[in-house]
């Protein structure tokens, strides 16, 4: 048995559990063959003794009762809170004054399930059995615009930001624009439609892990990380003005200037492999060919975070072959973004004011996941080599690497504020976590001169033209 869906066999959950394939019940008897607990109730301290991975642990589920805790996490994962106006009646019922529109989007595993949209009515009766829902109007696949899009990854980080796994979230666009989220329930809806989408999850999540325990996939990845192109005068020079749209190198996203749209962001995409060697060769083969493309060569390229004041970079990472979940996601963040700190330049902090949040996942239409969260690291072949070898095992062994560091305030604070000085003992203290996976050896050539560089404090560099260190012409 890999998963349990542990429940306190309340009539409401009926029609959820009817239509579950995996194990369920109010007994946690018996489990020591389970892999994963997926709590819909009861005081999860009676598991302390058992190995299995509990999602939404009651540590975390508790904070939803404590509406400064929510607001103080949103706030410090830059999410928007307002808790609506309520006032009390005997029939137990909260009013909630609205602005329109208003949208409930169910969140199971970094995904969104659907998303509901009611623009209609100004103020909405709740009741404890929600039984508001009928007045929400799914929004269809085919017609779902980008606010939807938008709106549905909002709810996906705030679920993340407070620890969770799953949770319905109810979200309100502002007259000015701005998304705020309004309410976090750990509770499915009682709707028909909602109790069958978190059940298809489940079977599905069910199921994979089931099939990862028999064969875990072969782990395919790719990457695009980002650069930009700088004159002798210290101005960028567009990159489509060289490289085309498309194609193992190309332009990324534009930007205003003036009155034009620019293209300033030159991106490299390499062929996908499960090997870092492979990788860092195809990754070298994408910088000679622009390399053969921009033909001026006294242009600088540049790497990082944000070398120009205004144009944050990435080095975006697509994963498949391993399940989409929280931990994993987790894992990524604390083992992987949290060490980066330590060698980043002092420019690279600015980027997370908006860009490269913790979490920042999507889901492009070809299958697998992309991890947006890191800067553009390709600053280094030593750092380039160590990041791909430390996502290799992560992946690998995420259910191994279990502390979540970044949970508590003040560590999440010296991150977003790039604080190394409160991050090293911290640091250290994962990465002799990292250590003691049985991939640590696989990729220990790797590992091992990125930890050189974390000891002696070494930063890399913003301003650096990175062709010199990868060998990419002009050498001098």
């Amino acid at each position: 048995m890999s998963i349990y869906v542990w429940h306190d066999g309340r009539i409401e959950l009926l029609p959820l559990v009817q239509r579950l394939n995996v194990q369920h019940g109010s007994s946690i008897e018996n489990l020591a063959d389970v892999k994963v607990i997926l709590r819909w109730c009861g005081d999860d301290k009676v598991l302390q003794s058992k190995k299995s991975m509990v999602l939404n642990h009651s540590s975390y589920t508790r904070g939803l009762l404590n509406e400064s805790m929510i607001q103080s996490n949103l706030h410090l994962h830059a999410i928007s809170y307002m808790p609506p106006g309520r006032t009390a009646n005997t029939s137990n019922t909260l009013l909630i004054k609205q602005h329109k529109p208003y949208y409930l989007i169910p969140v199971f595993l970094m995904e969104a399930l659907t998303i509901y949209q009611q623009d209609k009515v100004e103020s909405l009766s709740l009741k404890r059995e929600y039984s508001h829902t009928h007045k929400l109007q799914e929004v269809l696949i085919e017609e779902k615009t980008g606010l939807h899009r938008r709106i549905e990854r909002y709810a996906v980080r705030a679920v993340y930001a407070m620890g969770l796994d799953f949770a319905c979230v109810y979200v309100q666009l502002l007259p000015s624009g701005k998304i705020v989220v309004t309410r976090i329930d750990i509770h499915p809806v009682q709707n028909e439609r909602i109790f069958d989408l978190y059940a298809q999850a489940i079977n599905n999540y069910g199921n994979k892990q089931i099939s990862e325990g028999l064969v875990r996939e072969t782990v395919v990845f790719g990457m695009d990380p980002e650069f930009l192109l700088r004159n002798s005068q210290g101005k960028i020079v567009p990159a489509s003005k060289y490289l085309p749209a498309k194609g193992g190198v190309g332009y990324d996203s534009s930007t205003v200037l003036g009155r034009k749209h620019i293209h300033p962001l030159a991106e490299l995409r390499p062929e996908p492999s499960e090997h870092v060697s492979a990788l860092v060769n195809n990754l070298r083969r994408t910088m000679w060919t622009a390399a053969s493309q921009i033909t001026d060569q006294s242009l600088q390229w540049i790497a990082g975070g944000m070398p120009i004041q205004g144009l944050p970079l990435g080095g975006h990472l697509h994963i498949s072959g391993v399940t989409l979940n929280t931990r994993l996601i987790r894992a990524l963040d604390n083992y992987l973004a949290l060490p980066l700190i330590m060698l980043e330049d002092t420019t690279t902090r600015e980027r997370r004011k908006k860009y490269g949040r913790l979490g920042d996942v999507r889901r492009p239409g070809h299958g697998g996941f992309e991890y947006r969260t890191l800067p553009s690291w390709i600053v280094s072949p030593s750092i380039t080599k160590g990041v791909l070898a430390l996502v290799s095992l992560i992946v690998q062994h995420y259910e191994e690497l279990s502390d979540r560091p970044l949970d508590h305030s003040d560590i999440l604070i010296a991150y977003t504020e790039g604080n190394k000085y409160v991050l090293e003992p911290i640091v250290m203290q994962l990465w002799q976590q990292v250590e003691t996976t049985s991939g640590y050896q696989t990729h220990r050539m790797y590992l091992e001169p990125l930890k050189i560089w974390i000891m002696e404090h070494r930063n890399w560099d913003e301003q650096h033209d990175f062709r010199m260190v990868w060998r990419i012409p002009p050498f001098n």
